[in-house]
């Protein structure tokens, strides 16, 4: 516990933590070829964020750049008339860079939201990727968050299923709007990461922990285009 005193003394480290971090924050918001310091920035904030406020809120900014950015690559895909699988992979770093921001600290309603989210795309567009392309250190971080914050997903998307709904549309476009989400159980006691809506049509499928969707027990890029 020293170190926390020491980070809150007479040498102001804190402050300093808080004034490099946020400028390195503006940097790569401005600089998208800075991108891969997004993960380390990322941590390191959330790290501090365990005891310093203004940390954490500087991780939710490192992911914020990293959605953003990601989300940009995605308009790239939306006009490639052949998309490749580098181009994926590009979104899928920048999703799973949002995700370990999320590696340490309290997390708020709308962080698990959003983490969710992330993980959900992070796992469609690096399915478009090629072996060659995907990081396995990258895919093990991000395994080992989702794990670490695993039944604090459960518990909040059982409070509010809805948003498993706006998941789902990120990656199937045509599903409905009033879907009615339950977790998926083995037995009467052992739960699962997994939720499951009740549907008339298909039978739709998230996983929490691997960010997996499932439209018939298929995943959403090997669906028939009638779905």
């Amino acid at each position: 516990e020293e170190w926390k005193t020491d980070l809150g003394g007479e040498w102001l480290g804190m402050q300093r933590i808080n004034a490099e971090l946020l400028r390195r924050a503006d940097m790569i918001r401005h600089s998208p070829k800075d991108s891969d310091k997004l993960a380390f920035f990322g941590v390191i904030s959330s790290f501090f964020g365990q005891t310093d406020d203004s940390c954490m809120r500087l991780a939710r900014q490192f992911q914020e750049i990293a959605r953003r950015q990601a989300d940009e690559v995605g308009k790239e895909v939306g006009i490639e008339e052949q998309v490749t699988p580098h181009l994926y992979w590009k979104q899928a770093k920048l999703y799973g860079y949002g995700i370990l921001c999320f590696s340490f600290g309290e997390l708020t309603d709308s962080d698990w939201n959003d983490l969710v989210e992330l993980v959900v795309l992070f796992r469609n567009r690096a399915s478009f990727a090629s072996e060659e392309e995907t990081s396995s250190s990258l895919d093990q971080a991000v395994l080992q968050v989702m794990s670490s914050r695993i039944a604090g997903l459960v518990e909040g998307l059982s409070q509010n299923p809805k948003h498993l709904t706006k998941c789902l549309t990120l990656v199937v476009e045509s599903c409905p709007s009033d879907l009615s989400w339950a977790p998926v159980h083995y037995g009467d006691t052992r739960s699962t990461g997994c939720f499951e809506p009740q549907s008339d049509h298909h039978l739709y499928s998230i996983n929490l922990l691997s960010g997996a969707v499932l439209v018939d027990g298929i995943p959403p890029d090997l669906v028939p285009c009638t779905v």
